[in-house]
């Protein structure tokens, strides 16, 4: 979650949970990915450690492991889950009050449960009768026939309400440019609401991009065609079929009342004239052509810079200036548009428009067209326009490692090692290690992220590695990349949807072509 923003069931949960009130020795917190169980169970014991042990499953090849996830003196070693109540009963032998023993991420023991509960309950007289076992999973768990048996009390962490989903958005600021209000109208809140079934993670990243969006075009709310592509970034489709579907009803409610209907049905009765409401002028402003723009270099890369966050002045708005926000920035020349947008990282081309030189800064690539920011106007071009304008000259920024290289491995310094440990650990909800040595289940955690991130899974992080994990925590701006053999694929999936109509940037795109 953002800052302290806590919501309503949480606090009634976290009450339950450290009163262990339920009676029997079993519970079950289970509900939507995302919904902040697991954040809401570390929370806990870091504020009752004497209270609450935590414990992680984890998938280390082909064997489960339990990582001991709290703040208790044991933190981060790992138990096999055979004989995991045997390896803790010296730290619940300890304990001079009542403890709950909670397992997260429960549904990785999915066919083990059986065999679990059971070790449990024949070693509770051992353990002195003071201990509970709360389970903490997805919806899965309520329907385990395996947790059935020892008939726990099952208890949801359901979603957050649309109020609470706004309030949520307003905690991480969503603001505008001018700070006057949030970027998000009300009904795109309550599309995110739904779509995002309350996973709080994908309800960060739709924030980043569309704070990402709203710098980049100077927007103090989000256009449709911005939703559009906030939503496709996330994987996430956009919809309008409620909008529509009020519209349509309201237009038969009118119709049905009679006065709506007035032009065309003919009633004895004079339409009231507060009904009439004169159709307000809108003044086609003609579109600039592209040619006619003007762009430089400083001022593409001070585009560039605050597509990462930076507030830079055209006079410092240069390549060396990069090492100040701890970035790399590399200058080339590549002419194939999927190489330069299978880096997910945002550019600056170069192009040849009417014989002077014309910087943009490309934001999203499909198929057809892509997206150009040019002194803080979007321009979409067709794919065939930007190739036979573009010079081949690209001028890109990412983020190295601490020690300012490309990848972190087993022969990093300890810093590189922890900052990747605590990275990955941040990215795939799951405890850290704060040891600075490369253990076998650090190894483990980059290839999980690489396998989520559709990356070659060595284990080993690269320099893609180190770009897809800052952009996963929302540290590093991510190209729109709609290309059939982009790697965003559920990006592309989307903008397989019917397009937001645009009348300016279409008549833009039929000035550049």
């Amino acid at each position: 979650m953002s800052g302290s923003y806590e919501f309503s069931q949480s606090g009634l949960i976290s009450e339950w949970v450290l009163n262990a009130s339920w009676s029997g020795e079993v519970a079950v917190l289970f509900g939507n990915k995302g919904v902040g169980k697991s954040n809401l169970i570390y929370k806990l014991s870091k504020a009752k450690p004497d209270a609450l042990l935590v414990f992680t499953a984890i998938q280390v090849g082909s064997e489960i492991q339990l990582m001991s996830a709290g703040a208790h003196e044991k933190e981060h070693e790992a138990y096999a889950h055979d004989h995991f109540w045997l390896d803790v009963l010296p730290l619940i032998h300890t304990r001079t009050q009542d403890v709950i023993i909670a397992i997260d991420n429960a549904d990785l023991l999915e066919g083990h449960l059986e065999h679990f509960i059971q070790s449990f309950t024949q070693l509770l007289p051992v353990m002195g009768g003071k201990a509970k076992l709360l389970f903490v999973g997805n919806a899965k768990l309520e329907k385990a026939k395996e947790l059935s048996q020892c008939l726990p009390l099952y208890v949801c962490l359901n979603p957050p309400s649309e109020t609470e989903c706004g309030d949520f958005l307003d905690s991480m600021h969503v603001k505008g440019p001018e700070g006057e209000r949030s970027i998000f109208r009300p009904g795109f809140v309550r599309h995110i609401c739904m779509a995002t079934r309350g996973n709080l993670r994908v309800i960060k990243r739709i924030v980043e991009v569309a704070k990402q969006l709203a710098v980049a075009e100077q927007s103090t709310h989000l256009s449709p065609r911005q939703e559009k592509l906030v939503m496709a970034a996330a994987g996430l489709p956009y919809k309008s079929r409620p909008g529509a579907f009020l519209l349509i009803a309201y237009a038969v409610l009118a119709l049905a009342i009679g006065w709506g209907g007035a032009d065309i049905i003919k009633l004895p009765l004079p339409t009231p004239h507060w009904l009439d409401v004169a159709k307000p002028v809108v003044k086609q402003s003609a579109p600039t052509n592209i040619t006619e723009m003007t762009s430089n270099v400083r001022d593409a890369m001070q585009q560039l810079f605050a597509t990462w966050g930076y507030d830079v002045s055209a006079e410092e708005a240069w390549c060396e200036q990069a090492d100040r926000a701890d970035l790399v920035c590399d200058s080339g020349n590549e002419t194939v548009i999927n190489q330069l947008a299978n880096s997910g990282l945002p550019w600056i081309a170069r192009l040849d428009v009417e014989n002077h030189a014309l910087y943009a800064v490309v934001m999203r690539v499909s198929d057809n067209d892509l997206d150009l920011i040019i002194n803080k106007k979007t321009w979409t071009v067709s794919r065939h326009w930007f190739a036979s304008h573009s010079e081949g000259h690209y001028i890109m920024m990412w983020p190295p490692a601490p020690d300012g290289k490309n990848r972190v491995t087993n022969k990093s310094n300890a810093e590189s090692i922890i900052w990747l440990d605590a990275m990955l650990s941040r990215a795939l909800g799951v405890p850290a290690n704060d040891s600075g040595d490369w253990t076998p289940t650090l190894t483990e955690k980059v290839k999980l992220f690489q396998r989520n991130e559709k990356l070659q899974q060595d284990g080993v992080p690269g320099k893609d590695t180190l770009i897809r994990l800052r952009q996963a925590l929302g540290e590093a701006p991510r190209l729109i990349n709609e290309t059939t053999s982009g790697t965003d694929l559920s990006a592309w999936l989307t903008s397989r949807l019917p397009p937001v109509v645009d009348k300016q940037n279409d008549a833009r795109k039929e000035k550049a072509k």
